[in-house]
C-alpha cells in the first residue's frame, strides 16, 4: 500500500513538476519573444547617441 501511495505522489509530482516548466517555459519564450522587437529598438535608440 506505501509503496503505490509513493509511487502515485511521485507521479503527480512529476506530472505538476512537468507542467509547471512548460507554463513557465512558455511565459520565458513569450517574455523573449513578444517584446523583443521593442527591446531591440529601445536598445539601438540608447546606442544611439
Amino acid at each position: 500500500m506505501e509503496t503505490v501511495g509513493r509511487y502515485n505522489m511521485q507521479d503527480w509530482i512529476f506530472h505538476c513538476l512537468l507542467s509547471l516548466t512548460f507554463s513557465c517555459n512558455t511565459a520565458i519564450l513569450l517574455f523573449f519573444f513578444t517584446p523583443q522587437s521593442n527591446w531591440i529598438q529601445q536598445c539601438k535608440r540608447h546606442h544611439a547617441h
